[in-house]
């Protein structure tokens, strides 16, 4: 047998080389540059999306919101999260000012009225 035969018959023997990476001599971009271009990647594909919105033919909903000035939609962000601030601090103040009597007039241990506590937000939700 010859050596070329006993390389291909024994796997083992095979020696397997990486290929070497391609030579790439684009020019670096400056500091310059990158701040000019600012998201132009995000904003072309958005634009791509778009285009393709508009061959198929969608129909915008009723939510469908659109903003011209990304400083309304952080307005209106900083509204609804404001709203549930609000709403969870009330939740709050209703169930420790229930605390102060509910224990005495129901007669619950320490464990009861913790449960009580913890259900009542769920109630809450259930409720709607």
């Amino acid at each position: 047998m010859d050596e070329k035969t006993i390389e291909a018959s024994d796997p083992s023997r095979v020696e397997i080389s990486n290929a070497s990476p391609p030579a790439y001599d684009a020019p670096k971009a400056r500091a310059e540059q990158l701040e000019n271009a600012r998201g132009w990647e995000s904003e072309n594909l958005i634009h791509d999306l778009e285009k393709e919105l508009e061959r198929s033919n969608y129909k915008s909903g009723f939510f469908d919101l659109e903003f011209k000035n990304p400083k309304h939609f952080t307005w209106m962000l900083v509204a609804f999260a404001s709203m549930g601030g609000l709403l969870s601090g009330l939740d709050q103040s209703l169930i420790s000012g229930a605390n102060l009597t509910l224990p005495q007039d129901l007669g619950l241990t320490a464990q009861q009225n913790s449960l009580v506590n913890a259900g009542m937000p769920l109630g809450g939700q259930l409720k709607q």
